[in-house]
């Protein structure tokens, strides 16, 4: 045996037949010679990349088929959780496009073919609107106990969506069960947004959730405040808001009673002569068939600052009171005018959030000089009118 072992013709010996095992381990499975080349395909979903915030995508294609080819343990190191197709549309604008599909995560030595290699996609850019948020109650409260208006917070969200979506779009509600309820109800609600049909909206929403109250008691009704003003601030000054202490009265009566009324009527606040920042507290009076109000009173604090000045050109003169078959010529169509008011309001004041018209209801036929009349949001003053009438002509057609 010792001789065996150091003979150089039993190592020559021994040393192939281990290269040959070797190569056995290494290019065998269950006994059997692998390929040098394999085959292997994989359908994988499509990773769309775009700027959602801006736009909305739409697709043709949402998965491929990926063909692998290459020696089988290469191709055995890819999982098909590692494989990505990429369809990059980042740098894309509105409309449609052809994108190249990318493959990501192929080891060394594996070659891939995509098909298809390339998707048509459309981009549709997005809009944000404001709307107001409406609460659908589901079921009915205990007997002998009413539901007063829902609170929310906030009361209107931002909407973002296609303007298709967003033209479809009926109303944004959330809904809330009140069957049996006895006491108030708060919770933290979902907001979506439906069409005409009650079909819900895929739109962005944000806020997505409002925190909503919705008061259950005997009857009482919660009325927003009605509120009037008479006179202007002294000279060079304007009032630049007016708040007050509460948002609302709870009435409190008959169910029969409180229904007549929508709103509250708040006395008229006077801020005549003002210079500076006040405050001003009101008496309210009980209305005819409520058994009580709360609160008895509010206070208003009205905010008071400089005034500033601007002019509007070309203001469209409107016409009241146009009767059947008659036609009335102006000698002025349009009318500059100058207005006064806080710095803020001065800001967003447009054309369109003010009304110059003139009354021609009850006026016979022929010329007549008719005063010009102007209706301007609140706590903004006109002055400096380019005339104060218009001269007309009232004919038949």
């Amino acid at each position: 045996m010792d001789k065996w072992l150091q003979s150089n013709m039993f190592a020559k010996i021994f040393a192939v037949m281990l290269a040959v095992l070797l190569w056995l381990v290494v290019n065998a499975d269950d006994g059997t010679v692998q390929p040098s080349v394999t085959e292997h395909e994989y359908k994988v979903p499509i990773t769309y990349l775009y700027d959602d915030t801006q736009f909305a995508i739409m697709v043709e294609t949402e998965n491929v088929d990926i063909l692998l080819r290459g020696h089988p343990l290469d191709i055995r190191r890819v999982f098909p959780g590692s494989l990505k197709v990429v369809a990059d549309a980042m740098e894309l604008e509105q409309g449609t496009h052809t994108l190249q599909l990318q493959l990501e995560g192929i080891p060394t030595g594996v070659q891939a073919s995509i098909h298809p290699a390339e998707v048509t996609i459309a981009l549709d850019r997005k809009t944000t609107v404001e709307m107001p948020v409406q609460i659908v109650l589901q079921g009915v409260v205990a007997p002998g106990f009413t539901v007063g208006q829902p609170i929310i917070s906030p009361s209107r969200i931002f909407v973002t969506g296609t303007e298709e979506n967003l033209e479809r779009i009926q109303s944004i509600t959330a809904q809330i069960v009140i069957q049996d309820a006895r006491a108030a109800i708060e919770q933290t609600v979902r907001v979506r947004a439906f069409d005409a049909q009650g079909n819900e909206v895929q739109v962005d929403i944000n806020p997505a959730v409002v925190d909503v109250t919705v008061p259950v008691s005997s009857p009482f009704k919660e009325l927003p405040l009605n509120l009037h003003y008479e006179g202007y601030p002294a000279q060079g000054f304007s009032v630049s808001r007016v708040l007050p202490s509460l948002e609302a009265v709870t009435i409190f009566g008959p169910q029969e009673e409180i229904d007549r009324y929508e709103y509250f009527p708040v006395p008229i606040i006077s801020i005549e002569g003002l210079s500076q920042t006040s405050t001003v507290d009101k008496q309210l009076p009980v209305l005819e068939g409520v058994t009580q109000i709360q609160p008895e009173s509010i206070s208003f604090t009205v905010e008071v600052v400089a005034s500033e000045t601007r002019r509007l050109e070309n203001i469209p003169i409107l016409m009241n009171g146009l009767g059947d078959n008659i036609n009335v010529k102006m000698e002025l169509q349009n009318l500059d005018v100058s207005f006064e008011a806080a710095p803020e309001r001065l800001k967003n004041l447009k054309k369109e959030d003010i009304q110059v018209f003139i009354d021609v209801s009850n006026k016979t036929l022929g010329e007549h000089v008719i005063p010009i009349q102007i209706v301007t949001p609140r706590f903004v003053k006109p002055f400096d009118l380019q005339t104060n009438e218009v001269k007309v002509t009232i004919e038949r057609r």
